[in-house]
């Protein structure tokens, strides 16, 4: 293919003859506004813009985004607003423009993939539909900002680089050109650029936020739920982003395609899913990358529970009160050991097929109260014995779906309350064992 044409004169101070009528007017387009942006002043005599072949003269809409983490909320509305703009901007025969290594970039390129809108790449001093030139580079999404027709922020941060570089194309850009998304999920600086002339939109979540206050299970009085030891314990967690055995090309077309049931990926869910499959899947999650594990703790049901707590750093609770139990013995046959704690320099010294195992002792929080148990594999619970697998659920057997009472192994239902350490007093369990499928 083409390399990329030059916008520079070919000695005479006329234009290069290469580019074609669209393409040098595109280059005087982008010129223009980047003249104009004070996020570029004293850059622009060294700034140079070449477009590939690719680049015609349409209508550019900058789509941009703050970095996202792993919220699946801010990921559900980010979606949302890109499903939108992309059906907009394709109904105004417009062109998305994105910077390459954004925030948005992968989420971009998808949707423009699953909605048919056409795309144009910008790059500082690489390969790009629009490639910027220059000996210091400027700040990706000031080029980006400054240069674009239109520009459509799917979710601003306070504080943060973009939303400085919007305040500036605001200060000389009275068109009405920039539409900015409030989010109720992340700090966000939308209402602030509204004041200064942004349009705004508001996405209404279907669902509410987390908080501290989820259901805690009652402490239970069947007798496996009281021995220390005897039984290993996993307790399932909801999923921030994609399930662990869905790809996160699955899980963004889930997102952008709005596809129902997107929202329900909490710790019931979590269970769910093992129930059906059968299976523990192991992931790197609470390890290093290098070794997948599935991870247990040797205390007993009642007494994990009962010292849970919400982590507010990472917005859920180190514990929830729904998983699985595997009888020790049964575990250990299938190779599922006790962790190894110490200082960070000693799990050099383990022999390679240990070192999952190693887990470090920790400074403000002495992990070896945790009493983990670390399988390196994945579980097929089908392989157990039904007696060596107990199920548990803090939810009301009318309230459980198929999966949970059409299972071959036991299953402990415990009444909810909404303190994380629920009073005193007689508890209210139901047992139900269902016969084998």
């Amino acid at each position: 293919m083409s390399a990329t044409r030059s916008n520079r004169d070919n000695g005479g101070g006329k234009p290069n003859p290469s580019l074609n009528h669209h393409q040098f007017g595109a280059i005087v387009n982008f010129q223009k506004r980047a003249a104009g942006s004070n996020s570029l002043s004293g850059k622009l005599p060294k700034l140079q813009i070449h477009l590939s072949t690719a680049t015609v003269l349409l209508p550019h809409v900058a789509v941009i985004c703050s970095r996202l983490g792993n919220q699946r909320r801010l990921h559900q509305h980010v979606g949302q607003q890109l499903a939108d703009s992309a059906m907009r901007c394709k109904s105004q025969g417009e062109r998305w423009l994105v910077a390459n290594g954004s925030a948005i970039e992968p989420w971009a390129r998808r949707a423009s993939e699953l909605f048919g809108i056409p795309i144009t790449t910008l790059g500082i001093n690489e390969p790009a539909d629009i490639v910027i030139q220059t000996e210091v580079p400027p700040s990706r999404d000031a080029v980006i900002i400054a240069i674009a027709d239109r520009i459509e922020a799917a979710y601003v941060r306070p504080r943060g680089t973009i939303e400085q570089c919007l305040k500036e194309r605001l200060k000389s850009d009275t068109s009405a050109s920039t539409r900015v998304a409030i989010t109720p999920f992340a700090p966000c600086a939308g209402k602030e650029l509204i004041l200064r002339g942004a349009i705004g939109r508001y996405y209404y979540p279907s669902t509410e936020a987390p908080t501290a206050s989820t259901p805690t299970l009652r402490v239970a009085n069947e007798a496996w739920t009281r021995t220390k030891g005897i039984w290993l314990i996993h307790c399932t967690r909801g999923q921030p982003t994609n399930w662990p055995d869905e790809t996160i090309r699955q899980y963004r077309d889930a997102i952008l395609l709005g596809k129902s049931g997107i929202e329900q990926r909490g710790p019931l869910e979590s269970l769910t899913r093992i129930v059906r499959s059968g299976r523990l899947l192991a992931s790197a999650q609470t390890s290093r990358r290098t070794h997948p594990v599935v991870c247990f703790s040797s205390l007993s049901l009642q007494e994990l529970l009962a010292r849970r707590c919400f982590r507010s750093q990472v917005s859920r609770w180190d514990y929830e009160p729904f998983g699985i139990a595997i009888r020790r013995q049964a575990a250990e046959r299938i190779g599922v050991q006790p962790v190894i704690y110490g200082e960070p320099n000693e799990r050099k010294q383990l022999a390679e097929a240990d070192r999952f195992r190693f887990h470090p002792k920790g400074k403000t929080y002495d992990w070896r109260s945790e009493q983990e148990w670390r399988s390196p594999r994945t579980i097929d619970l089908k392989q157990l014995n039904t007696d060596d697998v107990r199920v548990f659920a803090a939810i009301a057997p009318a309230q459980a779906g198929p999966s949970l009472t059409n299972t071959p192994w036991r299953v402990t239902f415990a009444a909810t309350a909404p303190r994380p350490n629920p009073p005193s007093g007689t508890p209210l369990t139901q047992t139900r064992r269902t016969p084998p499928a």
